[in-house]
């Protein structure tokens, strides 16, 4: 026997239809899933930079202007004053966070391809100390931080 018969062709020429199927699903599947996995990286990265910033300065404030902040409510609202600058954290826009510092032009806290859909700014008074809790949900993954303006209990 020299040659192939029809019937081993068709049947050779299915199993490598098959498999290449399968190959090209496996590598569309796992594009998908490293984009996926990249996107909330982004997102994570920008929560984290946004809050790690937001604590930061809220620590080196003095006191938090109430009646110029929106707490409690979405989109919340914190504005910090010290002893030289004045410091405004808000969502300008409706889904980017922004830090403004004095007259100076506000400075995007988050990057435009995500989203902030959530923003809450919470003041805690006890008798020696004042807190901020920040509650954020950026592209449906949820954030917080908590942090004690120092300045108060120098």
């Amino acid at each position: 026997m020299k040659g192939a018969s029809l019937l081993e062709m068709v049947l050779y020429v299915g199993i490598f239809a098959v498999l290449t199927l399968l190959t090209v699903n496996t590598v569309l599947a796992l594009t998908r899933a490293v984009g996926e996995i990249r996107g909330t990286r982004n997102i994570i990265r920008d929560a984290d930079g946004a809050i790690e910033r937001m604590i930061r300065e809220i620590r080196a404030a003095e006191s938090v202007d109430a009646a110029a902040s929106v707490l409690g409510s979405h989109p919340g609202k914190l504005v910090l004053t010290g002893t030289s600058s004045t410091i405004t954290f808000s969502l300008l826009g409706g889904e980017q966070l922004f830090l403004k510092k004095d007259v100076q032009p506000a400075a995007s806290l988050t990057s435009s391809s995500t989203h902030i859909t959530n923003l809450v700014f919470m003041r805690m008074v006890a008798s020696s100390s004042e807190a901020i809790r920040i509650q954020m949900t950026m592209d449906n993954k949820k954030f917080y931080g908590t942090a004690v303006l120092r300045q108060i209990y120098k």
